[in-house]
């Protein structure tokens, strides 16, 4: 049981190190981008054997050591906070925030209703043309009239008879 424990934290272990192996994404000393094909670990893990076998020492550098993250900007190694970029919309003197929003609300309102005004358009020129599609229900319903009636009568007459007998249970 011991034994099967410690193979197991042995293969956890050698997945962490290929899963760390493939997070390193580039050496920073000499700008090399290095990969999981062109680079093999000896079973010592002091040493890396790249594809032309020679050997490197493999030593963890805190100036190489890459930080993967949203919030961290590389070059200047600090922490990140808030936008990189200035806004979008540059206010002049007289104008202020609720004055440019009115005008972008403006456009999008105007945009919208052009784009009503097409589809209702194009409704209405389909609208004439479904004449002849109607006439194709009207002959289905025709043909199923009979058997609709037939349906609706067994309905009620089943309706009628739950209905009896809930009445009569309820009087006894």
């Amino acid at each position: 049981m011991l034994l099967s424990l410690n193979e197991q934290a042995n293969s956890r272990k050698s997945r962490l190190a290929k899963l760390r192996e493939n997070r390193k994404v580039e050496d920073v000393t000499n700008g090399d981008v290095l990969s999981q094909s062109t680079l093999d670990h000896s079973p010592n893990h002091d040493t890396q054997v790249n594809s032309a076998g020679l050997e490197e020492e493999y030593i963890h550098n805190t100036n190489t050591s890459h930080i993967r993250s949203r919030n961290f900007d590389l070059d200047t190694r600090e922490a990140v906070s808030g936008l990189k970029n200035p806004p979008t919309l540059a206010l002049s003197n007289n104008e202020t925030v609720e004055v440019l929003a009115s005008q972008i609300q403006r456009e999008i309102l105007q945009d919208i209703s052009q784009k009503a005004d097409k589809v209702s358009k194009y409704l209405d020129d389909t609208a004439s043309l479904e004449g002849h599609e109607s006439t194709h229900n009207k002959d289905l319903k025709a043909d199923l009239a009979y058997y609709i009636n037939k349906a609706d009568t067994k309905t009620n007459q089943a309706i009628n008879r739950i209905l009896q007998t809930k009445y009569q249970n309820s009087i006894y």
